[in-house]
């Protein structure tokens, strides 16, 4: 987009669409609050206003923290409504003028959206023994999903001269997902029908903005730099998970899944808090010298976050098969909640150092590019960037067990390069290589449960970097205008790439991990065709 228009405009769109398998139809979700249609959670799935700290809370008596627990709004069946048609609404405006002599100009925008979405989900494991597969469970799980998407962007530059620009943008973004998903399905390695559901409101707050300049100091020399700062908040409130059982082959009715233990799957309350704070700085020189050109860049990001999750859960000191024969919209009613001892429903933390972690990384980089034209029909474009990747994982403090420190640095070459053969046909070969690096979510030891994969997601702080090698060669055919022919082949080679690990376990007590394998390598041909038939199709 421009960073200034060329007149004065405001717009307004307003669009809308028929999704044939949710508008019109039953659609179930949380209760929730008054600002839910924003995206926001409006102190509705908040804790009480007696809960402080983690601290405070181990140190309360078990009588207080059931209190407590008595206290929390008793939300664990869905409201059934009727799923409107999905629609969106954006403006946006801009302007363009003179201000202490020098142009300058701006854009504002605005957009909202709302989707409703089904999704009917088959959830299975299965397992080889002995030579023979056999299923140890088989859930099918509808999933109801309300996409609240809200969000302005702003942007204001100047020119000081035809040959120097300063910008300043700014985007703020709210994106949410308010999830239902009822269960219902089979767990073979028990003989039991298992029910249940789970509430999910995961908001998500992202705010950056970022200044730059553009500075042209001679025809041959121009200079490019740039300031950011990012902020990604994501908050996940009262997660709540509450599951039935009965024997697949008796009469009985379905009773709770509780126990006198402490549950993530049932029966509990979980609050996710993260926190990213990324401050990016840099710039780029380019200097050209007849038909060639050096660039010239260096980065510099650092990234602070804090992840802590307090997880809570009911539970049943002595076993009360009358209460766990009720049904979840009056289960855990205030008056079921006892002293914490006694036969009724109890309230306690999940506890464990590692539901919290922090991380800060450090990434220094610079890269050298030069822009060669060898010949007339030969052009090479080529350089190395140099990457120092420091990262802390955990804590800062060395002795606690969850502090992970490393440091690595890469050097990663690139070239890429093009033979014209005809005026409308090329030759390009291009090879370089890249790293992937490990999410921080990854190297933590946390371990969650999750209740759509049925099992717990555990971090591994020995993981390492993916370094790639890629290759590839392309010949390019431009027969007309909008039209192209392509073929190429290509080849990657991965070192210590990283693949996801699954433990199996019965009941929910499978793992899903993340280890580095040795190497592995993908390699391909590609084939593009685009033929425009007449002035309106292609």
């Amino acid at each position: 987009t421009k960073d200034i228009p060329n007149k004065n405009f405001f717009n307004v769109q307003v669009s809308t669409s028929y999704n044939t398998l949710t508008t019109g139809k039953d659609f179930y979700k949380d209760k929730g609050g008054s600002t839910d249609w924003l995206g926001l959670d409006d102190g509705t799935r908040s804790l009480p206003a007696g809960y402080t700290t983690k601290s405070n809370f181990d140190t309360m008596s078990i009588a207080s923290k059931t209190m407590l627990g008595k206290k929390m709004s008793n939300n664990w069946v869905p409201v059934k409504t009727t799923a409107t048609p999905n629609y969106a609404v954006q403006m946006n405006g801009g302007f363009s003028g003179t201000l202490f002599g020098k142009k300058i100009g701006g854009m504002l925008g605005m957009n909202y959206a709302k989707n409703q979405r089904y999704q009917d989900n088959l959830n299975q494991q299965n397992t080889l023994e002995s030579g023979r597969f056999s299923t140890i469970y088989k859930y099918a799980d509808e999933k109801y999903i309300e996409d609240i998407n809200m969000g302005a962007i702003a942007g204001l530059s100047m020119y000081l001269n035809p040959l120097n620009k300063i910008s300043y943008k700014a985007i703020l973004n709210v994106k949410t997902n308010n999830t239902y998903t009822s269960r219902l399905g089979d767990e073979f390695s028990r003989g039991d029908i298992m029910k249940g559901n789970e509430f999910t409101f995961e908001q998500n707050t992202f705010f950056t903005n970022q200044l730059n300049g553009e500075h042209s100091i001679s025809q041959k020399l121009k200079l490019n730099w740039y300031g950011a700062f990012n902020i990604l908040d994501s908050y996940s409130p009262d997660q709540r998970r509450i599951l039935y059982t009965k024997s697949a082959t008796g009469n009985d009715s379905y009773v709770l899944n509780l126990s006198n233990t402490l549950s993530q799957q049932s029966g509990s309350r979980i609050y996710q808090n993260l926190s990213d704070y990324i401050y990016t700085a840099g710039g780029d020189v380019s200097y050209k010298i007849g038909q060639q050109t050096i660039k010239a860049g260096y980065i510099l990001q650092i990234k602070d976050r804090l992840y802590d999750a307090k997880l809570f859960a009911n539970f049943l000191p002595k076993d009360n098969p009358a209460l766990r024969a009720l049904t979840p919209d009056v289960v855990f009613a205030p008056e079921n909640f006892g002293n914490g001892t006694d036969n009724k429903f109890g309230f306690d933390a999940i506890k464990g150092r590692n539901f919290r972690y922090m991380a800060n990384t450090i990434l220094n980089g610079g890269y050298v590019q030069f822009d060669n034209k060898l010949t007339e029909k030969l052009r090479a474009v080529w350089g190395i960037r140099v990457e120092d990747y420091d990262q802390l994982v955990g804590s800062v403090k060395i002795y606690d067990p969850r502090h992970t420190l490393s440091r690595v640095t890469d050097f990663l070459p690139g070239l890429n390069t093009t033979y014209k053969i005809t005026q409308n046909s090329n030759l390009r070969f291009t090879a370089s290589q890249t790293v992937i690096r490990p999410e921080l979510r990854e190297l933590s030891f946390l371990n969650i449960f999750d209740f759509e994969l049925n099992a717990s997601v555990q971090g591994n702080p020995s993981l390492k970097r993916t370094k790639i090698t890629n290759t590839d060669i392309r010949y390019e055919l431009y027969p007309g205008s909008g039209e192209v022919f392509t073929v190429g082949a290509f080849y990657k080679n991965f070192e210590n790439p990283i693949e996801q690990i699954f433990s199996e376990g019965a009941g929910g007590a499978s793992t899903f991990s993340y280890q580095n394998a040795q190497k592995a390598i993908t390699y391909g041909i590609e084939i593009e065709a685009r033929k425009k038939l007449n002035k309106y199709f292609t």
